[in-house]
């Protein structure tokens, strides 16, 4: 049994208006009726994975998100883990459920050193887990925040690990759909991993989709005018995310997300030396035109990878240019605090929405 956990962040996407808790009524067994019996239809797909580890007896009661994120350590091992905590009934009243079941087959179906790895799942009356690494180095967000711009070689190190995953998730006929700093982890040995893969789509037959969702920083032209595509929306977003790491800002900005994408269809990116490896890559990485788009395989043969070594990138023996602060496998310091500090608590777990620290 785990006796200590920690809450450290609190979902606020924008469909939940800016992370503002949704009012919820009190919680009966009906939206659990409700999840099993769409289980039985076959609509859904949910079954508890068998771990080792004692799923802690959560305090369900007052999630008043669709999905809350604690930190748990497993007694026996002291392992932690980070627990993604679903909310039943704001599922089925948002019509996220085939989401959450299709994020956790997604995980539970990728291995890889630059991915967040899922370890099991679980589910009461009231929520579903997802049993996660627990990723405790802090974001590229905030690593960004420290230094406003990069070398290119920094740059290169972080971009490889990237690529290299989003290579592998296209490999598997998924795209990502969620390629933005906030959700680029950092961990103890400096290495990165990506995490949350609520947007991530299965593409089946043809290997296309037309889903309208993502963050508009991030958001590719053809997703803007509603056209089918491929995984090409994620080289966009990786294009935008290294032009922000390179030159501090996005590409494209304005005073408001309705201005951000007009910006996108409209506006070019502009680059202060195109001859260099970094821009000649940004450049092809940011054109409009999904078909002229450089990514897969052709991103990691791009010669600003040229000098660099995938093996023992993917090894983990290349050495990392920054080494986050972190003390111990639970340290939880290089996340930022939103309310009043949260100490380490006994069970029964009590008031947590009041005491609550999320992600950069």
């Amino acid at each position: 049994m785990c006796k200590k956990m920690k809450m450290i962040e609190t979902s606020d996407g924008s469909t939940y208006k800016q992370g503002k808790p949704i009012k919820k009524k009190k919680s009966s067994s009906k939206e659990s009726l409700k999840w099993d019996r769409a289980i039985a239809r076959g609509k859904l797909c949910w079954e508890t994975q068998d771990c080792t580890m004692n799923p802690p007896k959560f305090d369900s009661s007052t999630v008043r998100y669709l999905w809350t994120i604690w930190h748990v350590i497993d007694q026996e091992s002291q392992a932690s883990y980070a627990v993604k905590a679903i909310s039943k009934h704001l599922a089925m009243k948002l019509g996220q459920t085939e989401n959450i079941c299709r994020e956790r087959r997604i995980l539970l179906g990728l291995k890889h050193p630059f991915i967040v790895r899922m370890y099991k799942t679980d589910s009461d009356m009231r929520c579903v887990y997802l049993y996660q690494d627990f990723v405790n180095g802090g974001s590229l967000t905030l690593l960004h925040k420290m230094q406003a711009e990069f070398k290119d070689e920094i740059i290169q190190f972080y971009a490889a690990q990237i690529a290299l995953a989003l290579d592998y998730i296209h490999s598997k006929g998924i795209i990502y759909l969620n390629v933005k700093m906030d959700n680029v982890m950092i961990g103890k040995d400096g290495y990165l991993k990506l995490i949350d893969f609520h947007k991530a789509k299965k593409l089946y037959k043809i290997g296309k989709t037309n889903t309208t969702i993502g963050n508009p920083t991030y958001t590719a032209p053809e997703i803007l005018e509603g056209k089918i595509y491929d995984s090409s929306p994620d080289w966009w977003a990786f294009g935008i995310l290294l032009y922000e790491l390179h030159y501090g800002s996005p590409p494209f900005a304005g005073s408001d997300p309705f201005e951000v994408l007009k910006s996108i269809q409209k506006d070019e990116a502009k680059f202060s030396d195109e001859n260099s490896d970094l821009d000649h890559l940004l450049s092809r990485l940011l054109r409009k035109d999904p078909k002229n788009r450089c990514k897969g395989q052709k991103v990691l043969q791009h010669m600003f990878f040229n000098n660099l070594d995938f093996k023992s990138l993917l090894a983990k023996k290349k050495e990392p240019p920054f080494f986050p602060n972190v003390k111990s496998e639970s340290y939880t310091r290089n996340f930022k605090k939103v309310e009043a500090d949260l100490p380490m608590i006994e069970y029964p777990m009590v008031d947590f929405v009041k005491r609550k620290i999320q992600f950069w």
